[in-house]
Parts: C-alpha cells; structure tokens; sequence
C-alpha cells in the first residue's frame, strides 16, 4: 500500500502539468492565418510574429552561414511565416516556407506502398548527406546540432510529409531544443513546416503546438 501511494505521489505532479497545459492550450485566443490560398493554419493571437524584413533578414544572415565566401548573394527561400512564442528568448518558433525542391505527393505515396521502412531510411540517409554542413552551419550561430534524430512519414494538413527531427543547443545555452521538419512535396515545390521547441518548455507548450499543427489546412 505504501509503494502505491508513493507512486500515486510521484505521478500526481506530473497529471496536473499535462491537465494545466491542455486547459492554456484550450483557453488561449488563436488567429488564423492564410499563406498564398495554399495553408491556413491557426496560431495564438499574442505570438509574434515577424514582418516581411523580419524574415528577409533571418534569410539572408542563415544564407551567410551557409555560404561564408559570398559566392550566392540571394537567400534560396524565406519563410512566409515565422511566429514566436515570444520576441525576445522564445521557447517556441514556429515557421512554413514554399521551397523550389520537386517532389510529388503521388510520388511518396508510391514509395510507402513498396516499403514504409524502406522510405524511412532513405529519409535518413537524404538527412545524413547534408548534416555535416548543417552541423557546421549551425555552430557558427552557436547552436551546435546535438542529434537524437527521428525519421517518420506522418499526415499533416491533409497531405503527406517527411518528418525529420532532431536536437539543437540553444544559443543563450538554456535548454535544447526539439527541431522538426516537415517535408510536404506539393510538385514544382515542397511546402517545409518547422515547429521548434525548448525542452524545458515541452510540458506546457507542447498541447499548444500540437493544436497549430492538427489546425493546418493545405490546399496546393
């Protein structure tokens, strides 16, 4: 009896932080806002969300990582919309861009009939391919790739998508964060949802990412 009221002691702490973050997740004012008539997602009304410049210039300082020497003076895409939870030291970023990346939903589909686990792996190998130039990029901005990778194929907006996760330092040294990348081949282009967040933040942002996520709508 005594071993169960410990447990039920243990366990209680942790019930109430899952009911308290699905009561904020629930009771929170959400926006919803629509990218170019192909996404509509909704988002809460007091993020902040950054202008036009605002994202320019995250582009072109990432595409300077990238590309130290200068050569390609263009960043290849911007995000069409980056949200925050907050301006300053957020625990949560959240962003869809439209990159010119081929890829057809019919085409993934085809490769999840032949072989789930299959279309998995090749996946994480696409991933590994480019992660030592990610690893680089990402300690030139202080944020060293920490790994802890996941692969998946997952439903999202109605479409199919190429989950790539992964862990991330975060820059002011606090707690890491969770990256994930959702791949959405849409034909000419692919549309990349990213939704990050810091670890010591999952208990209660997480119901709040996960509603935006299951509120995401993508028409083409």
């Amino acid at each position: 009896m005594n071993h169960r009221r410990t447990l039920l002691q243990l366990a209680l702490p942790l019930l109430l932080t899952a009911f308290a973050a699905s009561a904020k997740a629930e009771t929170l004012q959400y926006q919803e806002r629509d990218l170019s008539g192909r996404v509509k997602v909704t988002i809460p009304s007091h993020w902040f969300i950054r202008d036009l410049a605002g994202r320019q210039n995250i582009a072109a300082a990432a595409n300077a990582v990238l590309d130290p020497t200068g050569k390609q003076s263009e960043p290849t895409h911007y995000s069409s919309l980056s949200a925050l939870s907050t301006r300053e030291s957020p625990q949560v970023i959240f962003r869809i861009s439209f990159v010119q990346t081929p890829g057809s939903q019919a085409d993934l589909e085809r490769s999840l009939r032949h072989s789930r686990s299959a279309t998995i792996r090749e996946i994480s190998e696409a991933h590994k391919q480019g992660l030592d130039q990610m690893d680089e990029s990402l300690r030139r901005l202080g944020t060293p790739y920490l790994g802890e990778e996941r692969f998946d194929v997952v439903d999202i907006g109605g479409k199919k998508a190429m989950l790539i996760s992964y862990k991330r330092a975060d820059l002011g040294g606090g707690s890491p964060f969770r990256g994930n990348q959702y791949h959405v081949p849409m034909g000419s282009d692919k549309i990349l949802i990213t939704a990050s967040i810091q670890d010591s933040a999952a208990p209660l942002m997480g119901p709040i990412v996960e509603r935006i996520l299951a509120s995401l709508v993508i028409h083409r």
